[in-house]
């Protein structure tokens, strides 16, 4: 219990990147469901009132997996979604880094950028086969039936958690939706 909120939309899960931790993870839901039902704000003072940590340790991070589906019905137009998220992504890497409130060193080890210079669908194929290898990305394509947003650091403020996933939730409405 959350406060006196069931918390049936999250479970906790050992996490490899943690010598001394677990990760929350939430159950697949909409932006608006986050926004308007998840008691994220309960759940953060919860945490911090027990002297749980996050922001102040170097592996703890805010991961946000979207489904595939909705980036578009066919697995072409899902494909053209996520090549155009990676391509915002590199183009606009060192605002990107700024919000995500990592460190360059951090974002290197955990969320790493690709790096490629090339169109929109080529770094999608660059990024299928670097993710192949590693999922430390900012994007992590390794996910069958979602795309893995690895850039935030970790938090324990709802605000902040709140403010990254309506920061996601625009950069894939543009994917999905590019302005001509």
């Amino acid at each position: 219990m959350v406060g006196n909120q069931k918390a049936d939309h999250i479970y906790i899960k050992h996490d490899g990147s943690l010598s001394n931790g677990f990760e929350i993870v939430t159950h697949p839901m909409s932006l608006d469901y986050h926004l308007h039902h998840m008691p994220w704000t309960q759940l953060c003072r919860r945490a911090v009132a027990l002297g749980y940590r996050s922001h102040m340790t170097d592996t703890c991070g805010l991961h946000v997996h979207v489904n595939r589906g909705s980036f578009g019905e066919s697995e072409e137009a899902q494909e053209a979604a996520i090549a155009r998220l990676l391509y915002f992504f590199e183009q606009n890497w060192d605002q990107i880094l700024k919000f995500s409130r990592r460190t360059p060193e951090q974002a290197a080890r955990w969320a790493a950028r690709y790096g490629y210079k090339g169109s929109p669908m080529k770094l999608l194929e660059f990024a299928k086969k670097e993710c192949s290898q590693r999922r430390y990305k900012c994007i992590n394509l390794l996910p069958k039936e979602t795309v893995e947003f690895r850039i935030f650091r970790g938090t324990l403020k709802a605000s902040t958690i709140l403010a990254s996933l309506k920061f996601l939730g625009q950069i894939c409405d543009f994917a999905i939706k590019p302005v001509n």
